[in-house]
C-alpha cells in the first residue's frame, strides 16, 4: 500500500505542478503558438521596412541612373558636335593653305581673302569670333559662307 501511495504522490506532482503553474496542456500550446504568432507577425513587420527601403533606394538609383544617362546622351552630341567642328576647321585649314600655296588666296574678294587668313591665324577660333575679328565685323552666318566658299574653291 506504501508503494502504491507513492507511485499515485509521483503521478500526481507533474498534475500539481502544471495546476501550479495554471496551465494545463492545451493553454501551453496555445501560448506557444501566440507567441510563434508574435514572432512571425514582427519579422513580417520587419520584411515590410526592408521592402519599403529597399523600394525607395531603387526609385533613387533608377533617378540617378536616368540622370547619368541622359548626361552621357548630352557628352555624346557635344563630342559629335566637336567632332563637326574640328573636320569643318581642318577642311577650311587646307583649303586656305591650297589657296595660299598656290597663289590663289591673292585673287579672291577681300572678304574671302580676310576670312581665310583669319582662319589660318586664329584655327582654334569659332565662326562668332572669326566674325568679330573681320574687317569690318561681320555675322556668324556671313563668315561661315565665306569659308564654304574658300573650301569649295580650294577643293577645286
Amino acid at each position: 500500500m506504501r508503494v502504491a501511495l507513492t507511485a499515485l504522490a509521483l503521478a500526481a506532482v507533474p498534475l500539481v505542478a502544471s495546476g501550479l503553474a495554471g496551465q494545463t496542456p492545451a493553454s501551453h500550446d496555445r501560448d506557444r503558438a501566440a507567441a510563434a504568432a508574435k514572432r512571425a507577425e514582427d519579422r513580417l513587420r520587419t520584411l515590410r521596412k526592408e521592402a519599403d527601403a529597399l523600394a525607395a533606394q531603387q526609385r533613387t538609383l533608377l533617378a540617378d541612373l536616368r540622370r547619368l544617362e541622359l548626361e552621357r546622351q548630352i557628352a555624346v552630341e557635344q563630342l559629335a558636335k566637336v567632332e563637326r567642328e574640328r573636320v569643318d576647321v581642318q577642311r577650311q585649314l587646307d583649303a586656305a593653305r591650297g589657296l595660299r600655296s598656290s597663289g590663289a588666296l591673292e585673287s579672291l574678294s577681300s572678304p574671302l581673302q580676310d576670312a581665310a587668313r583669319l582662319r589660318l591665324r586664329h584655327p582654334a577660333m569659332s565662326l562668332r569670333e572669326l566674325a568679330e575679328r573681320a574687317s569690318p565685323p561681320t555675322t556668324k552666318a556671313s563668315m561661315q559662307r565665306r569659308l564654304a566658299k574658300v573650301v569649295e574653291l580650294g577643293e577645286r
